[in-house]
C-alpha cells in the first residue's frame, strides 16, 4: 500500500515540476533573449518555487541572513537529484552551477541548464570517454573563476557525486582553488533529509520536510592553507549540521581523520587478462618443461570443480623450485612487451588521477607478492599479495599465512590505514570478483569493475558503484 502511495505521489510531483518548468521555459523562449542569463535563472527560480509550493514538500531554511550581498561560491553536500533545485529555492540567488554532464539529466533539465549556461564537467576518466561535450576538470575551474569574476555566484557540490551510504564523500579541492583564485567568499550549505524525499539511486518521491542550513561565509582567500586542508574545513562545517548517522562508525572500525587512499585489486581490475596465468605460461615456455605444462593444463581444466582455496594452494605447489629472481625478470620483460594488451588504460588513468588528487595508492592482490613485485614497481604503487615461502631464492610451493582474499584483503587495508594514517571513511576501493567484495564494501567508497551479472546485482543492492573500462 505504501509503495502504491509513493507511486501516485511521485507521478503528481513530477507532473507539477514538469508543468512549471515547461511553462516557464516556453515563456522564456517568447520573452527572454538567449544571452540574458540572469533572466533565465530568475525564471528557473520562479518555476521551482511554484512547483515546491504545490508539491507537499516543506523546506525549512535557517541562516539565510548569512548570504552575502555580492557574489559567492555556494558549496553544498550532495544527497539527491533535487539538491540544485532546493538550493535555488532556499537562497533565491541566480547562480551558475557546476553539474554532471547534461546528458545524465532528463531532457527538460538539459534545456534549462544550457539556457542558464551551467558548466558541465567530466568527473572521471569514464565520463571523459562517454560525454565528450562536457568540460575537462581543468577547464571547469577556469570557467568557474571567470563566472565569479563577472559578478555571477557559483553553486558547486564538492563531493562530485551523490551520497549513497548516509556519509559524506570526500570533498574535492577544486572548490577551494576556485574561491581562492577569484577572491570570493564560500558559503557552506548543509542539506538534510533530501535523500529520504528522493533517494540517490531511486525515482520514487515521498512528501516530507527538507532542512537547509546556510552557514556563515568563510574567506579562504585571506588565509589559505593547502587546498586539501581548505576543502576539509568546508567538509567539517557541513558535516556538523548533519544527523549523527553521517559521522558514526559503521562497518569501518576506525576513522583517523587522516589521508585519503585508493585500494586496487590487480587481476581483472587493473588488468584485462589473468596476468598471473600469463606469467606462469611464459615461465613454462622458457623452460620447455613438459611435465609442468601438463600439470598446469590439468589444473586449468579442473579449476571449476575445486574450491578457490584448494585451487590456489595446488597452483602454488607447481611453483616449487622456481627461482624468484628469474621469474621476476620474465615478468618484467612480458610487461614491457605487452603492457597495452595487459592493462586497462582507463583504470591506469584512474590510478594516476588518484595520485594527482593527493591520494595514496595501494594494490592488494591474492597473487604471490614476491613474484609480482615488478608489477607493483612498474605501476608505482605499494603492493601486497599472498606471502609465499622462499628458501635460497627458490619457491618451496608453500603459502605462509592466509591467501590474500575476501576478509583478508579488508584486514590488510585496515593495517595499511593504521600504518599510513589513512581515513577509510574517505577512501576508495576497486575490485572485480566476489573475493574483493569485503574490500569494496568495507571501505566507504567501493566500486566493482566489469562484474558478473550476479555480482552486479549484489553491488546494486548494497550501494556499490559499477564501472566498465574499455577493453
Amino acid at each position: 500500500m505504501k509503495k502504491i502511495s509513493m507511486i501516485i505521489y511521485s507521478i503528481y510531483f513530477y507532473a507539477v515540476l514538469g508543468f512549471f518548468l515547461g511553462v516557464y521555459y516556453l515563456y522564456g523562449l517568447l520573452t527572454t533573449p538567449k544571452t540574458n542569463l540572469k533572466k533565465w535563472r530568475l525564471l528557473a527560480h520562479a518555476a521551482i518555487t511554484r512547483a515546491f509550493s504545490l508539491s507537499g514538500i516543506h523546506i525549512i531554511v535557517s541562516g539565510k541572513e548569512n548570504l552575502p550581498n555580492g557574489t559567492a561560491v555556494l558549496c553544498a553536500n550532495h544527497q539527491s537529484y533535487l539538491d540544485g533545485l532546493v538550493v535555488s529555492y532556499a537562497t533565491g540567488i541566480p547562480f551558475t552551477a557546476v553539474t554532471a554532464p547534461f546528458k545524465t539529466f532528463p531532457a527538460l533539465l538539459r534545456f534549462w541548464f544550457a539556457r542558464m549556461a551551467f558548466i558541465q564537467v567530466q568527473r572521471d576518466v569514464f565520463e571523459e570517454l562517454k560525454y565528450t561535450g562536457a568540460n575537462a576538470r581543468d577547464a571547469v575551474i577556469q570557467k568557474a573563476i571567470h563566472a565569479l569574476q563577472n559578478d555571477t555566484s557559483l553553486l558547486i557540490f564538492p563531493e562530485g557525486r551523490r551520497e549513497l551510504h548516509e556519509h559524506l564523500l570526500p570533498f574535492h579541492a577544486g572548490v577551494a582553488k576556485i574561491a581562492i583564485a577569484a577572491c570570493a567568499p564560500i558559503v557552506p550549505i548543509t542539506l538534510k533529509n533530501i535523500d529520504h524525499i528522493l533517494p540517490a539511486e531511486g525515482v520514487l518521491v515521498s512528501p516530507g520536510i527538507i532542512e537547509v542550513v546556510i552557514h556563515k561565509p568563510i574567506m579562504l582567500h585571506r588565509h589559505p592553507k593547502s587546498l586539501t586542508q581548505d576543502a576539509e574545513i568546508l567538509e567539517e562545517i557541513i558535516e556538523e549540521s548533519l544527523p549523527i548517522s553521517y559521522v558514526e562508525q559503521k562497518s569501518i572500525p576506525h576513522t583517523l581523520k587522516g589521508k585519503r587512499a585508493a585500494f586496487f585489486d590487480l587481476d581483472g581490475t587493473l588488468t584485462k587478462k589473468d596476468v598471473w596465468k600469463m606469467l606462469g605460461i611464459a615461465y613454462i615456455k622458457k623452460h620447455k618443461d613438459k611435465k609442468l605444462f601438463w600439470q598446469f593444463t590439468k589444473l586449468s581444466l579442473i579449476k571449476r570443480f575445486l574450491k578457490h582455496g584448494y585451487l590456489y594452494l595446488s597452483s602454488m605447489k607447481l611453483l616449487k623450485g622456481v627461482r624468484v629472481e628469474e621469474f621476476q625478470l620474465i615478468a618484467k620483460e612480458l610487461l614491457e612487451q605487452q603492457w597495452d594488451d595487459i592493462f586497462y588504460a582507463d583504470m591506469l588513468a584512474l590510478m594516476l588521477q588518484h595520485k594527482k588528487d593527493g591520494n595514496d595508492v595501494f594494490i592488494i592482490t591474492e597473487e604471490p607478492d614476491a613474484l609480482i613485485a615488478p608489477i607493483f614497481n612498474m605501476l608505482g604503487a605499494e603492493g601486497y599479495g599472498t606471502i609465499v615461502e622462499i628458501q635460497n631464492g627458490k619457491m618451496t610451493g608453500k603459502v605462509k599465512g592466509r591467501i590474500m582474499k575476501d576478509a583478508e584483503k579488508l584486514q590488510q587495508a585496515r593495517k595499511i590505514a593504521h600504518e599510513h594514517h589513512i581515513d577509510l571513511s574517505k577512501s576508495y576501493a576497486y575490485g572485480n570478483t566476489w573475493h574483493d567484495f569485503d574490500l569494496v564494501t568495507g571501505i566507504e567508497h567501493g566500486y566493482v569493475v566489469h562484474p558478473s551479472p550476479a555480482l552486479k546485482k549484489r553491488a546494486k543492492r548494497e550501494g556499490v558503484r559499477v564501472i566498465y573500462p574499455r577493453v
